[in-house]
């Protein structure tokens, strides 16, 4: 019933002028009201009004549950985890579980006289021919089978949708082979369609392509111990198997890449005959399998096979690869189809729709959104480039303007660049440097008038760079400004001083004004996989700061630090895996489906860590500093500036 609905909902769009309907939506609603129906005894009313249930939104963040799940193994993680959820994500989840005990109890007055789940069930507990459940276990059992034949479903027929669209061999063969197995739409039954051998050979190969889970089946070695992949392990150590790799392995199946549903035919010829089919589980293995896995084949084939009885399916013109799609994932969806009268044309449109669903069985816990504009690489990487270019040829030019006025000062004669490194290694040689500016002496009061000029050169450096965090570089409001400010204060002194910086002040302010903007580039860069605008150029604030940091870390490898309001010290290296390990889950978007708000750039402070790793590992003061000082002495000599 649900299934002819879906259809009369397709032919009133169309008779109504509504063109486009998103394939993923539709499939859902109706892949949820069926799973309703057949577990509790009622549909959601997903196709009824053409929205998604609160239930259903709820249960569809369970996918971030994995992400939780994996954090386990590492406690800090996972006890941050815990202790940042907040309480409306757990408000949520308790609603969920009152609606399906609502619903549960409701079937369960009603009386057993309805075949469905719970039907059957209170059937052979009057009976006895079952071991009676809990009303608790009947309504864990009902959520679990409701998430599994429904979310499933959706992920497969959509990326198999698109497949077959791309292969119009392969979609032809199904469709006749539906088409010639009945001759109505309502002899069109579930013990028919598990006959049908291309049909659940397709299904098959939807399924490998596009996994109905995206955990990695975790399994405990017994007691004993055990040898995995070659590998002895001791008890209880967990092991899994992650589906994606597994069926996309050359060790398991021939072209792994290609859709090519044959190779499930028992006709199949001898280049797919090489497959190894144990290695294919898609509802895993055991008395741990899926429990839904029956009810998730019934849905399958039932849906794919009405539709591709009832409608015509082809591409009018070439199916485009979105250019925010990252490569690979584009093969993988149709995201809207254009309903047409009944055998009518049913045509793909890429859109950005095709974006929500980027990650099999991650997209809703992701929420990912595609930016409605192309992702362009070169021209912001290339203005980057030249803006870091100009900042430190700038930067490099005052310096050596005031490495020349204090040589001459000391009436040193310079005729070459290597005049200017020899008296400047002169200077700090006795001790004219960072430590001649800071923790040496009490803090003493000036008057305003002479604030700026009794401020040391570093001293002017870190002032100069407060006021370009407050003018220049972008942060959002002023406790991200106080923030940032208080981690400058406290790591940039200490980086200034150090190799190679040393003691100019115009190398740390290059480096800081570069990284951020390196930070905003990895900001912009991050519409790959997030929702972003178009281009601006800007520097990031936070990025600048994290690259200090990180900085830091490289250079005080011993280094130990305390953080408010945490008693303990921490390790240097160990706050930066932790920050790195951080901003990546968030970047995958697991704040946001654990609604923790926290609206962080964590692109950008990637980009602004990877920045200040980078700088001191591959030496940016030979590559970029020295280079830049001696290019700006050439031009300074060449325009009669020195």
């Amino acid at each position: 019933m649900n299934i002819l609905k879906l259809n009369e909902r397709i032919e009133n769009s169309s008779s109504r002028g509504l063109t486009d309907i998103d394939t993923v939506e539709w499939i859902n609603y109706v892949a949820f009201d069926i799973i309703g129906d057949l577990v509790w005894g009622s549909s959601f009313g997903c196709l009824d009004g053409l929205t998604t249930h609160p239930w259903i939104q709820t249960v569809s963040q369970f996918k971030a549950a994995t992400i939780v799940t994996s954090a386990k193994f590492y406690p800090w993680l996972y006890a941050t985890l815990m202790a940042i959820t907040p309480s409306s994500a757990l408000n949520e989840v308790m609603e969920m579980w009152r609606i399906t005990e609502q619903k549960v109890r409701q079937r369960i007055a009603a009386g057993s006289n309805r075949p469905d789940i719970i039907g059957q069930l209170l059937e052979s507990e009057k009976n006895h021919t079952l071991e009676s459940m809990s009303r608790e276990e009947m309504e864990v059992n009902a959520m679990i089978l409701v998430a599994a034949g429904s979310e499933a479903v959706t992920t497969v027929l959509t990326g198999l949708l698109n497949y077959l669209l791309r292969n119009p061999d392969d979609l032809a063969a199904v469709t006749g082979e539906i088409r010639t197995a009945f001759s109505s739409e309502d002899e069109i039954a579930g013990a028919q369609l598990k006959q049908l051998p291309i049909l659940n050979a397709t299904l098959n190969e939807g399924m490998r392509l596009c996994p109905t889970i995206p955990d990695a089946m975790r399994r405990k070695v017994p007691a004993g111990g055990g040898v995995v992949a070659g590998e002895a392990l001791p008890a209880d150590t967990v092991v899994s198997v992650p589906p994606w790799a597994t069926y996309r392995a050359k060790r398991n199946f021939s072209e792994p890449e290609r859709f090519m549903p044959a190779r499930w035919l028992s006709n199949a010829k001898s280049g797919a005959v090489r497959d190894d089919k144990t290695a294919f589980n898609p509802f895993s293995l055991g008395p741990h399998n899926c429990p839904g896995q029956n009810l998730a084949w019934l849905e399958l084939r039932l849906i794919l096979a009405k539709l591709l009885w009832g409608y015509t399916c082809r591409i009018d013109r070439p199916l485009k690869t979105s250019s925010t799609v990252p490569a690979g994932l584009d093969k993988m969806f149709c995201s809207r189809l254009r309903a047409r009268p009944h055998l009518g044309r049913l045509r793909p449109v890429q859109t950005s729709q095709a974006a929500r669903r980027s990650f099999i069985g991650q997209q809703n816990a992701f929420g990912y959104e595609y930016s409605q504009h192309p992702v362009r690489v070169i021209g912001p990487t290339i203005w980057t480039v030249g803006a870091i270019g100009t900042i430190y040829f700038t930067c490099a030019a005052y310096d050596v303007y005031q490495d020349v006025k204090e040589l001459r000062d000391e009436n040193r004669r310079i005729l070459t660049f290597d005049d200017i490194e020899l008296g400047k290694n002169a200077r700090l040689g006795r001790g004219i440097g960072f430590d001649a500016y800071f923790g040496r002496g009490p803090i003493v009061a000036a008057s305003p008038s002479t604030i700026w000029e009794d401020l040391s050169g570093p001293s002017k450096t870190i002032t100069g760079i407060t006021l370009a965090n407050i003018a220049v570089l972008g942060h959002a409001g002023a406790f991200h400004l106080g923030l940032n400010m208080l981690a400058l204060i406290n790591f940039g002194p200490s980086v200034a001083q150090c190799s190679p910086f040393n003691d100019s002040g115009s190398h740390f302010l290059a480096f800081y004004l570069s990284a951020g903007l390196v930070s905003s580039l990895g900001a912009h860069l991050s519409a790959l996989v997030l929702k972003s605008h178009r281009f601006t150029p800007g520097m990031g604030a936070s990025g600048a700061v994290f690259a200090v940091f990180s900085a830091w870390t490289m250079t005080h490898q011993e280094g130990h630090v305390r953080i408010f309001p945490f008693p303990k010290v921490f390790a240097a290296r160990e706050i930066l895996e932790w920050e790195v390990a951080f901003e990546v889950l968030g970047l995958l978007g697991l704040w946001r489906a654990l609604r923790v708000p926290i609206n962080w750039g964590h692109a950008a402070h990637l980009g602004g860590l990877g920045a200040g790793v980078a700088y001191i590992m591959y030496g940016g003061n030979v590559q970029m500093w020295n280079s830049s000082r001696r290019a700006a002495f050439r031009s300074m000599k060449l325009l009669r500036i020195l």
